[in-house]
Parts: structure tokens; sequence; C-alpha cells
């Protein structure tokens, strides 16, 4: 299976579990963690079945510094409609 079309909760497991392998302290993993869940909150946000049907944002900004900022301006319009 590609890894575009896992699970959320394998694929993410699996992240983690990859990032725990660098040593950079508590509060990094924490950063990490909270991040690595954000990126597969907005994928699973997106519309289509996997991540490369889903990616069309993502595949748009691939290979440019300023790929997360779709993530993070859907992050704060979801807080704010949260909050």
């Amino acid at each position: 299976m590609a890894v575009t079309e896992q699970r959320r909760e394998p694929l993410l497991a699996e992240l983690l579990a990859a990032s725990a392998l660098v040593d950079e302290g508590r509060a990094a993993q924490q950063r990490r963690r909270l991040g690595l869940t954000r990126l597969m909150d907005w994928l699973a946000d997106q519309p289509g079945d996997t991540c490369s049907s889903a990616g069309g944002q993502w595949r748009r900004h691939a290979g440019n510094a300023d790929w997360w900022q779709p993530m993070l301006a859907w992050h704060v319009r979801r807080r704010l409609t949260v909050e």
C-alpha cells in the first residue's frame, strides 16, 4: 500500500515512532507530535480519499519553503470556528 493510501492512525503512529528516534529533548518531541497531528488533521480535511487526491494544496506548495502556509491558515480558521 502506498503511503498516500494508509489510514491515519497507523501512519501517525509510524511517523511519531520515527520522530522519537531524534533525540532533541522532550519539548522538541512534543512540538513534533503536535505538528504531525495537525498535518494529519489538515490532510484529512482536504477533499479526496487519499493524500494524493486530497493534497491539492499540498502539491501546489511541494518543493516550496512556504508549503506550511496553507496548513497554518486552515488551522487558524478551524480554531476560530471552534472557539
